[in-house]
């Protein structure tokens, strides 16, 4: 048998692997800040059974190149992440396996919301031709994408894969803002503003009179195509129950989601189980949380303070930092009443692209101090800006690892980072304990409501009532969760199994290495590799865990 050099086998095949990934989704690719838009004539519709197909053939394509890897040829972090990219195909091919694309609209995450953020300059510029030329192909995208929406969900409805009617109730109002608001406060027409600004080459008034025709024909026309669709034809073909379990084969379907963003092959039920249990625990830790009477008059620039002060205190704790640093700004009034507390958005590889945490000011007058703070602990730093820039930053990774991400990892950690606040130091009122154990019962309320939802153990008023009545939420609130877990099928596991994970292995080294365990150490190894699947972490901690034992 012929042996090959291993190394340069698996570095084809990881880089491969991302320069195929960029040209499939080349949309994902532009915002994550890769230029591949130039090499395309037309972004592929990611929704259509085409694009499927393709999908498909590559994850099957990159299983059968990892089938015939030589592992003993491997060093460990070569094992570690091999692994973590046959995970990444396996979870890819079990979920394609299910119609997503028959549901391709919702009110929290979907392009008719991600094309305003791009045309208000979210990873978009118009500062040359270039620039614009792409922006066009955008456009493009978007009509193709209702085009084929509207197709995916005519197509829907003879095979009963229909969305509730609360959620395009949701969705009607935000495509009636789109249409309706005035060009000067619309987000889809702020690029006739942006090109007037920033766009210095030549023919600059021929250039926005192009480009807002392209909107008003290409993108507000098929706002209005989708909107009258829904409102006519689709609406009365929906149901007011929530759920997979309500959609041919949707239990299957469900179990195929729990995977895709826990990473993990587990039952709804054993997780139902599991928050009962742990729902009963906290309740008993849990006591009123005081209202502090802080008043906070620009809370835009106190979390500027409040980061600059965190950035110091977190030296002890960790011996990376980010190199990049992010903006904080005001939610788009567009999505206050439909998003929570707080945000954050990734943004672009390029230097120029700052990560931006986006803050709901319409929900932040109605908190606590010490509810900010946890959110912008999870969202930003420790949390999802610091771990997700370092992943990012570390150039010993694969690309597929440092610019993917698995969610459990991500989340789990954001979570850990709220709790490890108060134990650290980082935040001294007592009142923030109780805060921590407010969001515990919320995100362990999340695995009952979303386990709950997606089997058909709860409608969505009887979700509504837990979260009310168990997590002490305002209706309004409580309503704004519960169809966010409808529309996205285990997102919501997350959290608190990803946390679950985390703090078992700091308590595991904790136990067997006593004196000899060191947080700083300790992050740094959950850290260096980027966000991996919860079973392949688990190896990887035990390891070192066992590996110190021995040098000790």
């Amino acid at each position: 048998m012929i042996k090959f050099n291993s190394m340069k086998k698996i570095d084809k095949i990881f880089d491969g692997y991302f320069n195929e990934w960029l040209l499939l989704y080349p949309f994902e690719a532009s915002l994550l800040g890769f230029d591949v838009l130039d090499e395309i004539e037309e972004i592929p519709v990611n929704i259509s059974e085409e694009f499927k197909e393709k999908e498909i053939n590559f994850y099957k394509k990159y299983k059968s190149l990892i089938k015939n890897i030589d592992l003993d040829e491997m060093d460990e972090k070569e094992k570690i992440h091999l692994k973590a990219l046959e995970i990444t195909c396996d979870i890819s091919l079990k979920e394609l396996k299910f119609p997503d694309n028959l549901l391709p609209i919702n009110h929290f995450y979907s392009f008719h919301l991600i094309f305003p953020a791009i045309s208000s300059g979210l990873n978009q510029s118009f500062k040359n031709k270039k620039e614009i030329l792409n922006f066009y192909k955008k456009i493009n995208y978007f009509k193709n994408w209702a085009e084929e929406a509207v197709l995916n969900l005519k197509k829907g409805i003879s095979l009963k894969i229909i969305l509730p009617s609360i959620i395009v109730e949701k969705i009607l109002k935000q495509l009636e803002y789109f249409i309706k608001t005035k060009r000067e406060k619309n987000p889809i027409f702020k690029p006739i503003y942006l090109i007037e600004k920033e766009f210095n080459g030549k023919d600059k008034e021929k250039e926005i009179d192009k480009i807002k025709k392209e909107i008003e024909n290409k993108v507000l026309t098929s706002y209005e195509k989708i909107y009258k669709f829904l409102k006519d034809d689709y609406l009365k073909n929906c149901s007011e129950n929530i759920g997979l379990y309500n959609l041919p084969d949707g239990y299957e379907w469900y179990k195929a989601k729990i995977k895709r963003f826990t990473t993990l092959e587990i039952e709804p039920e054993e997780i139902y189980n599991y928050a009962l249990k742990e729902l009963r625990e906290l309740k008993e830790k849990d006591k009123e949380i005081k209202r502090e009477n802080i008043k906070i008059n620009d809370y835009i620039e106190f979390l500027k303070k409040f980061k600059k002060e965190l950035k110091e205190k977190l030296k002890e704790y960790f011996y990376e930092f980010p190199k990049k640093d992010f903006k904080i700004l005001p939610m788009e009034k567009y999505k206050e009443k439909t998003s929570s507390l707080g945000e954050y958005f990734m943004g672009g590889v390029d230097k120029k692209s700052k990560p931006i945490f986006y803050l709901n000011l319409n929900l932040a007058k109605k908190k606590n101090l010490n509810e900010l703070l946890a959110i912008f602990f999870h969202e930003a730093i420790p949390g999802h800006h610091f771990q997700i820039s370092l992943q990012r930053e570390n150039e010993k990774l694969p690309s597929f690892l440092r610019y993917h991400i698995f969610e459990a990892f991500v989340e789990g950690w954001a979570l850990y980072s709220e709790n490890l606040a108060f134990k650290i130091g980082l935040v001294e009122d007592e009142n923030y304990k109780k805060v921590i154990i407010k969001n515990k019962i919320w995100r362990t309320l999340r695995l009952i409501a979303d386990t709950g939802i997606h089997t058909g153990k709860f409608k969505k008023d009887g979700v509504v009532k837990i979260l009310m009545d168990e997590g002490k939420f305002k209706k309004d609130e409580a309503e704004i969760e519960t169809l966010r877990y409808a529309v996205f099928p285990g997102q919501a596991l997350t959290y608190k199994i990803g946390e679950q994970v985390f703090f078992d292995l700091k308590e595991k080294g904790e136990k067997e290495l006593k004196d000899k365990f060191n947080l700083k150490e300790f992050h740094k190894v959950l850290l260096q590799d980027g966000s991996l699947p919860l079973n392949l972490l688990k190896e990887k901690i035990n390891k070192w865990i066992k590996n110190k034992k021995i040098l000790c």
